[in-house]
């Protein structure tokens, strides 16, 4: 298996190693029958009723170990994913297994509480409360979750009722051949303005994120009070980079994560496509198993979908100012760099931006969103990031990775508006920045 060649700066305060696993493990590991976890539902899918969110408050280095070898432990079988670090950690767990768990962090003194009590049951309340809100068109982005058809037939009307604004390219092609789209919305310049990249849905269960790019195509197009936010700029927004992956959180295991390439572990599928981008690829925060969530792939770019996002951005090389990854959830604001400590020469400006941003969405309504770089926000490090690597690489002047303020990975359809709304304010502040920095024409 190929591993990394380049050697990222060394951490500033490398973690010392975990652990060894404290008694009680013993106890939770004999609880985990080794036998296939997920139980299987009547439509095909996974189901996860019984699962719990716990979220602990880890206090200090020694009790974040703590956490880390409690989620090792359990993971290593299939009853545990961690889902987030900060400023709370969540760790999903299997039902039988969760008191043990809780036991486990009470024991060493980690305060924690159940965050989410029945993961399978808050599935079916989102899906159900957006079966009931679908409205007759697609272009209802606010009333629910769009599947990947129904996202390209929503930018198809808008090219339509709107040819002088928007234009739909296919960029690319999926691992299982669905065409990847991007909207490109531009009021003239002839090619030559500063222009604002958005991409949303790399990690397939973020339903929020790809909701959210579809609710600024249709701000920029159809509303004309947000005119000025293309007078100068032109914007292009992908509105889901990870078909295949999202389309089967969809229809067979909603807390799916990765993409759904074949692997040399036949019964696992994917890898994270956000961790297999060529900068500093691989040196921190991945793994090397296929089965993992974080798996890094087997090279740099051998995900279709995260190749063919760098083609377009090295595509916009000179052009482009600003790029987001939108992804879900936290409310944070992440700039550059993830794979390592070092900040980047121009953190101060990042920074800037970053804090007029999150103001704009406090502003809103939304009562927290913090910015800071990938340790600061998650508690960890992590290599082969879009947001680097289109800093890093393709130029991008402003780059950033923005975790959308909902509480967990399963937002109700009835929840759309009250987050994706306000969030909108924060795009208006970056697009109202380039424009005043770099716009033209």
């Amino acid at each position: 298996m190929r591993r990394p060649a380049p050697a990222a700066p060394a951490p500033a305060h490398a973690p010392p190693p975990p652990p060894p696993a404290p008694s009680l493990l013993a106890l939770l590991l004999a609880l985990v029958p080794l036998v296939l976890l997920v139980a299987a539902q009547a439509d095909g899918g996974k189901d996860y009723t019984g699962w719990r969110v716990l979220r602990a408050q880890p206090a200090s280095a020694e009790q974040l170990r703590h956490v880390e070898v409690l989620v090792r432990a359990l993971g290593a079988e299939g009853a545990s994913q961690l889902w987030r670090w900060r400023p709370a950690t969540d760790v999903l767990v299997r039902g039988d297994v969760a008191d043990a768990a809780m036991r486990f962090l009470g024991a060493r003194g980690i305060a924690a509480n159940v965050h989410v009590a029945d993961v399978g049951a808050e599935i079916r309340r989102e899906r159900s409360a957006d079966a009931q809100r679908r409205g007759p068109r697609p272009q209802d982005v606010l009333r629910s979750y769009l599947r990947y058809d129904e996202m390209n037939e929503f930018m198809d009307d808008l090219q339509r009722r709107f040819p002088h604004l928007a234009t739909v390219a296919t960029f690319g092609r999926s691992y299982e051949g669905r065409d990847m789209k991007v909207m490109q919305i531009s009021s003239g310049g002839g090619g030559q303005r500063p222009v604002i990249l958005i991409d949303a849905g790399i990690h397939a269960r973020e339903w929020i994120a790809p909701a959210m790019a579809l609710y600024i195509i249709q701000q920029l197009v159809e509303n004309p009070s947000n005119a000025d936010l293309i007078a100068n700029v032109d914007w292009h927004v992908i509105p889901l980079l990870n078909p295949d992956g999202y389309e089967y959180s969809h229809t067979t295991d909603r807390m799916w994560r990765k993409t759904r390439s074949v692997t040399d572990v036949p019964e696992c599928f994917g890898a994270d496509p956000n961790r297999n981008f060529d900068f500093y690829w691989g040196v921190v925060g991945v793994s090397w198993d296929p089965c993992k969530e974080t798996y890094a792939g087997h090279e740099p770019f051998s995900e279709a979908e995260s190749e063919a996002l760098a083609m377009y951005g090295l595509g916009l090389r000179g052009r482009l100012r600003l790029y987001v990854a939108i992804h879900s959830y936290g409310g944070v604001f992440i700039h550059p760099w993830g794979y390592s400590h070092q900040k980047p020469s121009d953190y101060p400006k990042l920074v800037a931006l970053g804090q007029e941003v999150a103001g704009a969405i406090r502003r809103a309504g939304i009562p927290r969103f913090d910015v800071g770089n990938c340790f600061e926000m998650l508690g960890e490090l992590a290599a082969g990031g879009s947001d680097d690597w289109m800093k890093g690489v393709a130029g991008a002047n402003f780059s950033y990775t923005l975790e959308m303020p909902v509480p967990s990975f399963t937002t109700p359809a009835v929840h759309i508006e009250r987050y994706v709304v306000p969030t909108f304010e924060g795009f208006r502040a970056m697009g109202r920045f380039v424009s005043g920095v770099f716009g033209c024409c």
